[in-house]
């Protein structure tokens, strides 16, 4: 999903549950990449990431009150709890 359609979802309802929708949906499309275009290298993993990275500062650029770092903390605990 676009940028711009999440950000959407966040602005048709702005809370903390919406927020964490969203991140959980990224979560998944992480995931789900992963398996669609068989990444099984960290340079293939770190590319995923950055492309996470950029969604999520486009959103947070049509958002603005929402928290730029807040993706790479809950990215972070999400990788440390799947490990």
């Amino acid at each position: 999903m676009k940028a711009k359609a999440l950000a959407q979802i966040y602005k048709e309802s702005p809370s903390q549950k919406t927020l964490s929708k969203i991140i959980l949906h990224m979560e998944s499309e992480v995931t789900e990449l992963i398996n669609v275009r068989q990444i099984d290298s960290q340079e293939g993993m770190r590319q995923l990431n950055r492309q996470q990275e950029d969604k999520w500062q486009a959103f947070c650029r049509l958002c603005p009150e929402v928290n730029p770092g807040l993706w790479s903390i809950s990215h972070a605990a999400a990788c440390s709890l799947s490990s």
